[in-house]
């Protein structure tokens, strides 16, 4: 269930749809080192990229994916999901 409404930096809300149209670019980062993955996560969140999408390479996916979910300002996806247990 995906939500309808996000809280930005600015802490106006919008719309998913809104989000999406406002970034022209979603970056899909593959990278099997954990520290090497939140920094490029970082980086580019720094960037203003607020929606990233992180491969499921490695379990370090899995931990940086849950370390970013704690961000309110952020949308994250995860990639290469290819069954029901990564999901």
């Amino acid at each position: 269930h995906l939500p309808t409404s996000i809280r930005t930096k600015g802490d106006c809300s919008m719309s998913l749809e809104q989000q999406l149209q406002s970034q022209f670019v979603i970056p899909v980062i593959r990278q099997q080192d954990e520290q090497t993955l939140l920094s490029l996560c970082e980086s580019l969140t720094d960037a203003g990229l607020m929606i990233l999408e992180v491969t499921l390479m490695s379990e370090s996916a899995y931990k940086v994916i849950q370390k970013l979910s704690q961000r309110a300002d952020l949308i994250l996806a995860a990639g290469t999901v290819l069954n029901a247990d990564q999901a």
